[in-house]
């Protein structure tokens, strides 16, 4: 009986503190978007003043921030069925209601006629006359106020602003540039081209732009990264590119065919390569049908040396075949010239060419990328730097004018 009387309060109190929760929540809540709004309208002032970037992020963090800590300062100081109990009781049923509370668990007599009397009281609470749901009218009114000077302010157009806007322009785009830098980064770490220790090297420095691009207005420092960033992968290349040439010369000179071929590609010598493609001309246009058939089978077995270059793999074995249908025609055909010629372009391309890795390449354009938005960005902030000098003196010399104006008339 003693249990069924103490749950029967706490149920008639239940949608009492409820009310009472929202009520007081509301309340909190406005006070929150007050404090807010005040800040949000400081902010936008100093803004007309001073470039503050991303203002309408930060308005919209403040207003956020606003609700939740509203929301968390409630949590600690929302009502207790204790709290309610006193409202009650404060609100016609004269302690009542907390002395039945604090009777909670007993089983006298006096207890029970007690809890009997508050919950015959509490049927009686009129919940919609006497506590009803308040929204803080005035706090309204000037969050409204607030937050309309705050939109009106914004806008109001200044130097200030507009380097704002400036700023916030080339964050984005180094931001941009950021993620495609990240992206890049993911596929040289599965390049099986770069060796361990050419990685670690991309890497280092690649940690060292991204922290400069952390500070993009500090395009000087950003520069300078770019620069030694593209000074580091072009040492790279030139690395991998004089290995990659180093094994294809020494698999060219155990041919005796090809070995002059092969110092020509070793000093990087345009003219050299053509006299040695034309050499091999002339050694063909003079072999018998045996010596060609060989030379033909020689070629195709270089081809297949050659597989790691699937392009100069790809021209040896059309070689081979030009070689083997000219035995057949007994003569150097069409095909056998756009061979060799076919041959002497993938060396040139292979001597003076920096594609010796797809992820080292788009690094290479990524960073050209990069320093074209840098520039792009130095030279806004110069213009804009200008500008507000131009803006300073004219003011200067309206004043000076200003001043003098008041000397004469004074004078007079």
């Amino acid at each position: 009986m003693k249990k069924m009387l103490d749950k029967k309060i706490m149920e008639l109190l239940k949608p009492i503190r409820v009310r009472f929760c929202f009520n007081k929540y509301i309340a909190i809540l406005f006070y929150g978007l007050l404090v807010g709004a005040s800040i949000s309208l400081m902010i936008m002032i100093f803004s007309r003043f001073f470039p503050i970037v991303f203002v309408g992020k930060k308005l919209l963090g403040i207003s956020a921030a606003s609700i939740i800590l509203s929301f968390l300062y409630f949590l600690h100081k929302r009502p207790s069925f204790e709290d309610t109990a006193l409202l009650v009781d404060e609100k016609g049923l004269e302690e009542r209601t907390i002395t039945a509370l604090n009777l909670k668990g007993e089983n006298t007599i006096i207890a029970k006629l007690q809890k009997e009397d508050a919950i015959k009281h509490l049927k009686k609470w009129d919940l919609r006359k006497k506590m009803p749901i308040i929204f803080p009218k005035k706090i309204m009114l000037l969050v409204g106020i607030f937050m309309l000077g705050t939109l009106l302010v914004g806008f109001i157009p200044t130097q200030s602003v507009m380097r704002a806007r400036t700023i916030e322009n080339n964050r984005e785009k180094i931001e941009e540039q950021k993620k495609k830098i990240i992206q890049v980064e993911k596929e040289i770490k599965k390049d099986h081209v770069l060796r361990e220790e050419d990685k670690k090297e991309i890497e280092k420095n690649l940690k060292e732009l991204k922290e400069k691009m952390k500070n993009p207005e500090n395009t000087k420092e950003l520069q300078k990264q770019i620069v030694k960033t593209k000074k580091e992968i072009e040492k790279i290349k030139k690395n991998i590119q004089d290995k990659k040439i180093d094994e294809i010369t020494k698999k060219l000179s155990d041919h005796d065919f090809t070995k002059k071929l092969a110092q020509s590609i070793k000093n990087k010598d345009s003219k050299e390569l053509t006299k040695a493609i034309n050499d091999m001309k002339n050694q063909l246009k003079n072999m018998s049908k045996e010596d060609l058939e060989k030379k033909a089978k020689e070629l195709e077995k270089l081809a297949k040396n050659l597989k790691n270059n699937k392009e100069l793999a790809k021209r040896f074995k059309e070689l081979s075949d030009a070689v083997a249908q000219s035995i057949n025609e007994n003569l150097l055909d069409e095909q056998l010239k756009e061979s060799l010629n076919a041959l002497n372009d993938t060396f040139n391309n292979l001597m003076k060419d920096g594609n010796v890795s797809g992820s080292v390449n788009q690094l290479t354009k990524q960073l050209e990328e990069i320093e074209k938005v840098v520039s792009q960005n130095t030279d806004q902030n110069t213009k804009n730097n200008s500008d507000s000098k131009t803006d300073q003196n004219r003011n200067n010399q309206q004043t000076k004018n200003n001043n003098s104006t008041n000397k004469n008339s004074g004078g007079t």
